[in-house]
């Protein structure tokens, strides 16, 4: 009888290991589904990507004409690379910025995005982060370049202005001395 109650015993532990095991799986596949689904009405608000890539490069290319060198490399780089997000949607791309942060150390990063960011391969993970260092640089070398030019302006508005008040005062030297010019002979 003992041995029979031990059975159903160590019968019922295994099968509370599995159905814990089973719970662990179908919350996992709840989250899966839930990050798909969102990621789907994310697409369902874009664009058409035909026309939204053709607008961008178009927009781009009558942009970078008359812009900074580093401001028109940074819109050339988001129009061929995808946008602010190179390529990939919001919701993935905010987990992926999400665990950037939390993940101070590189390789816990790559591990912890490559397992967190559903339909996500860890080769696609190290493709975005690659890309997201060059993002950031090209930007900030765009805020630079944005900087400089406003204070070139600034300097350039000084200058116009000095030479503005220069062209005064010459004007009224000028004046004066045709007066006293006018006294002298009248």
């Amino acid at each position: 009888m003992e041995e029979i109650e031990n059975s159903m015993m160590t019968f019922k532990e295994q099968q509370r290991k599995v159905y814990d095991e089973l719970l662990r799986e179908e919350r996992t596949s709840l989250q899966e589904v839930s990050a798909m689904e969102k990621k789907f009405e994310s697409w369902s608000q874009l664009p058409a990507p035909a026309t939204a890539a053709a607008d961008v490069k178009k927009a781009a290319g009558a942009m970078t004409v008359s812009l900074p060198p580093a401001v028109a490399a940074f819109e050339r780089f988001l129009a061929q690379t995808g946008g602010h997000r190179g390529g990939w949607d919001d919701y993935d791309h905010q987990l992926f910025l999400k665990l950037k942060c939390k993940h101070k150390n590189h390789e816990a990063f790559m591990r912890a995005a490559g397992s967190g960011i559903p339909g996500r391969s860890v080769d696609d993970v190290r493709q975005h982060d690659e890309w997201y260092s060059e993002y950031l640089i090209l930007k900030e070398s765009k805020k630079k370049a944005i900087q400089e030019w406003k204070e070139d302006k600034e300097v350039q508005k000084e200058l116009d202005k000095a030479k503005t008040e220069e062209a005064r005062l010459r004007n009224d030297l000028n004046k004066a001395r045709e007066k006293k010019e006018k006294k002298r002979n009248g």
